[in-house]
Parts: C-alpha cells; sequence; structure tokens
C-alpha cells in the first residue's frame, strides 16, 4: 500500500511572469455606455485586442505574438497604420511600440470626430486625466503625443492588465512544495499561499474542513522565504522565524503538544531558522545546525522509541535532511566527502543499507560513491545526487519509480540514461527531476496523470514532460513545477483541489494563476 511522501523545496530565480490578461466582458466589442467600444482581451496577455485595437497589455522578456501571447522563442509582427484602420496620429504596433500614422491635409483634422480619423472641424486636444492615463506616452486625440508621466513606488506603467495604469508588477512564484492532498507556494513578493485538502487546518487560513480549489493567501505577512508542505501539516519560515499549522497527532509542528493548528504557530520562537523541510508526519529544519521532530515509530529520528515533540539535535556535522513516509535520510559532512544514513522504515531497502531491517539511522551503502550532495526521499523510496549531476536512488520500484528499469533496490542504484540532475522531487510513488539545460522528466507510478506525459501509463524510466524548468516536487499524486519565467504549474490528481487550478485533474501540465 503506498503511504506517503516527501517533499522538495528549491529556490530559483525572480524572473517576472507574465501580466494578469483581463478577462472578457459580455458586450466585448458593443458599444458601451458612453458610447465608446469595449474591448475584447479574452486570453490575450498583450497587444491589441481584435474588436477596438486597445492593449491588453505587454511584455517584458518575451516577444508578443500575433495570438496575444508572450513567447521568448516567436518574432511579434507588428501591425501597420492600415491594418489598424488608422489615417493619422500615434497607434500602437501591437508589439509595444507606437507608430505615426501621419497628419490630416485639405481643412481636415485628426481626431476631430474619432481617433486617428481625418475629419473637418477643430480638434480639442485632450488630457491625460480625460484619457484616463497615469503614465506613458498616448495619443492626445489630434495626432500628437500626450506624455503622461511615470510611475513610482515600484510600481509599473500598464503592470496590472490596464495600459498607461500604474500597478504593482505581477507577483511570481519562487518556491513551491507538494503535500499530500494540498500545496503550499511562495510569491517573489513574500507573500505565501495554500490550497487543497485542509482536513486538519494545514493550508493555515484558520478554518479546519473541505477543499480549496484556488491559490488562498496566508495570513497578510510579506515575509515568507520558506514552506514545506507534510502529509496533512505545513512549516514555513516567516521573516527568520519558524511556524508550523495543520495536524500535530504526531508531534509533527514541534510545540510540545498534540493539538492541530490551523493558523501558523511560531516554534521555538527565540531561533533564526533558514531551512524547513518535512515528511507524512515528521519535520526538520536548520538553524546553524539540525534539527528534527514528530513521528518516530521506526527510529527514524531518534534511537529511543516514541515521538519527539520538540525539536531534537540530529548530531554533530549534519547539514540535511530529508524526511519520507516512514524514513527520513541525513547528509553529514566528512572530511573526504559528505556522507548518507538513514533510519526508520525499511520495508523496501529505502534505507539504502542492504537489507530491510527498519531501525534507527545507519550509513547508507556507498556502492563506489564516496562523496553525496543532495538528499530526497520519497513515500518508500531515496534518492541522492552521487557527484555534481550524477542521480542515484533505491527501494521500492514497483511503479518504476526508481527510474532504471529493475525490480526494488536496496542500495544506491543509477538512473538510467540521463546526467546533469539539477533539482529533484519525489512523490509517494513517483519522481520527476530537471536537468541542468532545463529539460524536466519524471518516472514511476502515473494512475493519476502525475507523470504529466498525457496519459496515465506507469513509466519505468525518464519521460521528457516539458523545457525551461527550473525546479520540481511531488505530492502523493500530483506534482508541481516553476518554470525559469518563475510560472508554476501542477498536474495529476485534483480531487482535493491540490492543483489550485479550480478545474479537474490533468495528466498534462496546468498553469496555476499569480
Amino acid at each position: 500500500m503506498r503511504t506517503s511522501i516527501v517533499l522538495v523545496l528549491v529556490l530559483i530565480g525572480c524572473n517576472s511572469g507574465p501580466p494578469d490578461s483581463p478577462g472578457t466582458t459580455p458586450d466585448a466589442g458593443m458599444p458601451g455606455p458612453d458610447g465608446g467600444c469595449v474591448p475584447e482581451c479574452g486570453t490575450r496577455e498583450c497587444g491589441l485586442d481584435p474588436v477596438c485595437g486597445t492593449v491588453c497589455g505587454s511584455c517584458e522578456q518575451e516577444t508578443c505574438t500575433p495570438s496575444g501571447t508572450c513567447d521568448l522563442t516567436q518574432p511579434c509582427d507588428p501591425r501597420s497604420c492600415a491594418q489598424a484602420g488608422a489615417e493619422c496620429g500615434l497607434v500602437s504596433d501591437g508589439c509595444g511600440s507606437l507608430i505615426q500614422c501621419g497628419s490630416c491635409s485639405g481643412g481636415e483634422t485628426c481626431g476631430a470626430v474619432q481617433l486617428n480619423q481625418c475629419d473637418p472641424g477643430p480638434c480639442e486636444p485632450r488630457t491625460c486625466l480625460e484619457a484616463g492615463a497615469e503614465c506613458g506616452t498616448i495619443d492626445d486625440g489630434c495626432g500628437d503625443p500626450l506624455v503622461c508621466g511615470t510611475c513610482t513606488g515600484g510600481e509599473i506603467c500598464g503592470a496590472g492588465g490596464q495600459p498607461n495604469t500604474c500597478a504593482p508588477p505581477p507577483a511570481a512564484w519562487s518556491k513551491v512544495s507538494a503535500g499530500a492532498y494540498h500545496t503550499c507556494a511562495v510569491k517573489t513578493d513574500g507573500t505565501l499561499w495554500c490550497w487543497g485538502r485542509n482536513s486538519s487546518g494545514q493550508l493555515g487560513l484558520g478554518t479546519t474542513g473541505g477543499t480549496i480549489t484556488t491559490p488562498q493567501r496566508v495570513g497578510v505577512s510579506f515575509g515568507w522565504t520558506e514552506v514545506a508542505a507534510g502529509g496533512f501539516h505545513t512549516c514555513g519560515i516567516n521573516y527568520d522565524h519558524l511556524y508550523c499549522w495543520g495536524d500535530n497527532q504526531s508531534n509533527q509542528l514541534g510545540d510540545g503538544t498534540t493539538t492541530n493548528a490551523a493558523t501558523p504557530r511560531l516554534i521555538d520562537g527565540l531561533e533564526t531558522w533558514d531551512r524547513v523541510s518535512a515528511g507524512w508526519a515528521t519535520t526538520c529544519a536548520h538553524k546553524g545546525e539540525l534539527y528534527c521532530w514528530g513521528n518516530n515509530d521506526y527510529q527514524g529520528l531518534s534511537a529511543d522509541l516514541g515521538p519527539v515533540v520538540t525539536p531534537l539535535y540530529s548530531g554533530d556535522f549534519y547539514t540535511e535532511a530529508a524526511p519520507g513516509g516512514g524514513h527520513a535520510c541525513f547528509r553529514r559532512n566528512g572530511v573526504t566527502g559528505d556522507s548518507i544514513a538513514c533510519g526508520g522504515l525499511n520495508t523496501s531497502g529505502q534505507l539504502g543499507r542492504n537489507s530491510t531491517q527498519s531501525g534507527p539511522r545507519g550509513a547508507v551503502s556507498t556502492n563506489g560513491q564516496s562523496n553525496w550532495s543532495r538528499i530526497f526521499a520519497g513515500g518508500s523510496h531515496s534518492c541522492a545526487f552521487a557527484y555534481v549531476g550524477t542521480l542515484m536512488c533505491w527501494g521500492s520500484n514497483e511503479y518504476g519509480q526508481l527510474g532504471n528499469q529493475t525490480a526494488t533496490e536496496i542500495i544506491p542504484d543509477y538512473v538510467d540514461g540521463l546526467s546533469d540532475w539539477r533539482e529533484i522531487g519525489l512523490g509517494d510513488a513517483h519522481s520527476c527531476g530537471v536537468k541542468a539545460n532545463g529539460n524536466l522528466y519524471c518516472w514511476g507510478i502515473n494512475d493519476a496523470g502525475q507523470i504529466g506525459d498525457g496519459t496515465t501509463t506507469n513509466r519505468n524510466e525518464p519521460r521528457l514532460i516539458g523545457s525551461m524548468f527550473a525546479s520540481v516536487v511531488g505530492g502523493h499524486s500530483h506534482t508541481c513545477a516553476i518554470d525559469t519565467m518563475s510560472r508554476l504549474f501542477c498536474w495529476g490528481s485534483n480531487t482535493f483541489g491540490q492543483l489550485g487550478s479550480g478545474a479537474g485533474s490533468s495528466s498534462s501540465p496546468v498553469a496555476v494563476a499569480p
């Protein structure tokens, strides 16, 4: 029976994502109350709407395609004055620039009756206020440019999806963590958002029960830097302080009680923390030294039986922990290289010690390796970087989650065929990884589409899912990843809203709205 999951948190670059797209109005293209045209931007991110020629948004690092999407790889085809239906004055070329469409003659004036059209009569130039413009350059209605100023306070002209209006830049995603049936993520502005199952208050929204199908903000702080979603609990770091919430029946919140928390609860408030990770019912965090707490049924955290109710020192020179289903693995600095020790449940060889005997922490078989750089733990399997770019996995391989097309491995073995791995995310019985070139691969169980290849067929070797990715994490039966433009995608089971899309399950990546 599949039991649990482990989460991997990764910090990525803070590139800006695409701006929000204005929604389609019911009467798009029809005259509005003031006689003007109501634009129909629909799903367009940039360029001009096809009805009124209104700017729907702009791209920053990408190019606006003719279909209205921001793309790094496709050139934008600027429209001409004729294509814009303009006889005179300044109009947008649809690619973020203005073009001059000439002037009128024969006593006619540009904009006397209609913008960018030559008609008899005088033209009264409009002001920025009359045009509703706070920034940028617009046509004054008479064929001349009108400069409406610049934005201040970190705001950007047009960032909110309204051209010539100042708004904060849309916050993109910087980190994501997938729990059993919930997901939490941090935006580049330091806000924390959670969604999915809320049976024990693991979303931190102050309520218990039900499901949340789209991202909801946790509290009002802008100081979140880390988040780790476990089985039914969550922990995060806010302004260097550690908070945990959700299920606490196994002391996984670390406050010395077994009382659940529906909002973030401060843990060991006098300390400064910098990293946190969460397993099914365990938590580990780093504050210069490594500490862990929570479920200890199989002695994964301590040789002493019984739960660890508050943060417990993991030992000298231990710098990284990967708590999983019923086991946990630890990386330790050494003179000749970093070593790995794992402890806890071992029915599938997930401790990597050439046996299936459960018990306290012990050294993982090196299998020829002498230096490990990163460790990861899933439901009943584990993985590590043997040295930069080389991936080895061990434990259960019932669904192909080891990626080596063989049976269960009780000592570390290479993932077949690929190298140069940069990030790994393990779920309950599936695995995903990002290579140095940004290519994302997944393998293992695929009954809910968690592999993301558009099928529900299990895969026993890495399968290419997409490119330009920076990080990936695995939940019980869903997966989430952030790309190099700070956009968040999730796929797999959405039974509890854990994809954040507000829709159903998906066997292909679905964008989570910023």
